[in-house]
């Protein structure tokens, strides 16, 4: 994973401080060359590098009716990179400006999708719309939400009057999640799964915040065969599975509204599927002489990318050959075994094997044949690692992305306690900032800057962690400081309210 050093990113930034991470050559902090040197485009089985210092061409892939193709020639003349910032370019400029107010307004085109937003607000055909996803998305992904795509370019392309620099962490991601975990009094409890959780309503649940230990949860503990039910009693939850994982608990008395319910079973999920492959060499930089960056194409492997580090290692080497969204992770997911590493033995194994070859050759062989490419990347090949998220049933999803409507309708019901206060949802989907680690960091701050709002009610002093977690890690972006003391207000009044 990758990581932009922009102002929104800047909690992700903080935790790696505190976890002791550190920038340059010896840390953990790594520079990602999100753009690359010599990194191949291949569309329409046209394969094109874009020149480093001299103008590109207009219609590399021929995608224009001038060609004879579907595109308008007007539409491939402007180019999707111009189209899409004219699309997205003023929501982006009011999120940077003021993100709570520049959020609100986007989510008044939330119940458009992009595809919509395109044909509808700025008059695009058909033909022009598909284009600008095949070149700047996955396969499918114009029919969610137009914000969804607005808050991915915010990320991915922050309108920025200096060059945005990319971290990666050196080991992988994972490294964060273990140093994390170095640092917790209380370790996880692994292979406990949440089977329910009860709401054990008091009359003093009414008025006032007693530590009651009303939260009942139920778990299966499965590291015993047959698995052992324990109960376990607290005075609040914060959930932080996918929404996907809490609905397969029985809430029925864990009192939840029917909004937060509806939501649960609603709220779209991508699909994301990756495969890696392991080389006796580093082919791409021997053959092609590729340094960092991506490949995109509209072959099933859809987007390849390239090492940013070890770039001067000679020896075994690991590509990302295979990073996909959508529609388009479905189909690469179908031949990823449910379990991961694969068994080498197995069809699956074989097909997937001889797909990725085939279309690495496809993709490279603007640096040689076709066959001398799939010679050398086959001579090469070791191992191959895939992985799919909705084959995952401790995700069941890869991240949320919203469909049109959902993020202006469900999103405030998400972040709302239930429970008169004892229940937070957190994570990536009760964020503005899905499939990211701010997303997450983001929903859990304001879970817990809730929770402790809702408990100065009883506890007056809870006042000062207030002050220090405000210090420590900023002001919340995505909603408004008195907008949380009325949540909290609310969770604890009796009132019936519409999702009762």
């Amino acid at each position: 994973m990758r990581f932009p050093k922009i102002p929104i990113m800047e909690r992700a930034f903080r935790l790696f401080e505190y976890l002791g991470f550190r920038e340059g050559k010896d840390g953990q902090l790594l520079k990602y060359y999100f753009e690359g040197e010599n990194c191949p485009r291949r569309f329409n089985d046209i394969v094109y590098v874009p020149p480093k210092d001299s103008i590109p061409v207009k219609d590399p892939f021929r995608f224009s009716t001038c060609n004879n193709g579907l595109v308008p020639d007007c539409t491939v003349n402007d180019g999707a990179e111009e189209i899409l910032q004219d699309a997205f370019g003023y929501f982006k400029y009011r999120l940077k400006n003021n993100f709570e107010k520049g959020f609100q307004e986007l989510l008044r085109r939330d119940n458009l999708s992009t595809r919509e937003y395109l044909r509808q607000v700025l008059d695009y055909d058909f033909h022009s719309i598909q284009y600008l996803e095949t070149m700047n998305s996955a396969t499918g992904q114009y029919d969610q939400a137009f914000s969804e795509s607005v808050m991915d370019s915010f990320d991915f392309d922050y309108p920025s009057d200096k060059p945005v620099e990319w971290f990666c962490v050196k080991g992988g991601t994972s490294e964060v999640i273990k140093e994390m975990v170095q640092k917790l009094n209380t370790k996880p409890s692994l292979k406990h799964r949440v089977m329910s959780i009860k709401w054990k309503q008091t009359p003093s649940d009414r008025n006032a915040f007693e530590d009651k230990r009303s939260m009942e949860v139920k778990v299966a503990n499965e590291k015993r065969k047959p698995y052992k039910e324990e109960t376990k009693n607290f005075s609040a939850l914060f959930n932080t599975t996918s929404l996907a994982c809490m609905q397969r608990m029985d809430l029925r008395d864990a009192g939840f509204g029917r909004a937060q319910l509806d939501a649960m079973r609603n709220l779209h999920y991508d699909d994301s599927t990756k495969v890696a492959i392991e080389f006796d060499a580093p082919w791409w930089k021997t053959k092609c002489n590729i340094k960092g960056g991506y490949a995109s194409t509209d072959l099933p492997i859809r987007t390849c990318v390239y090492p940013s580090y070890n770039l001067e290692a000679k020896g075994k080497a690991v590509l990302l050959c295979s990073y996909t969204w959508g529609q388009d992770a479905q189909r690469m997911g179908s031949l990823v075994e449910d379990n991961s590493p694969m068994d080498t033995s197995t069809e699956k194994y074989d097909q997937l094997k001889e797909l990725l070859v085939h279309n690495l050759a496809l993709l490279h062989q603007n640096s040689a044949s076709y066959k001398e490419m799939h010679d050398t990347i086959s001579k090469a090949y070791l191992r191959h690692h895939a992985y799919n998220w909705y084959k995952d049933p401790n995700t069941a999803g890869a991240f949320a992305l919203f469909g049109p409507g959902q993020f202006a309708n469900y999103y405030p019901k998400l972040i709302e306690p239930a429970a008169n206060g004892h229940l937070y949802l957190a994570g990536e989907a009760s964020s503005a900032h899905h499939a990211w680690i701010v997303g997450s960091l983001d929903s859990a701050y304001r879970a817990l800057v809730l929770y402790l709002r809702t408990l100065q009610f009883s506890l007056p002093e809870i006042c000062g962690s207030l002050e220090a977690l405000d210090k420590e890690w900023g002001e919340l972006r995505e909603i408004q400081s008195d907008a949380l003391d009325w949540l909290a207000i609310l969770s604890k009044m009796d009132l019936p309210t519409a999702d009762a």
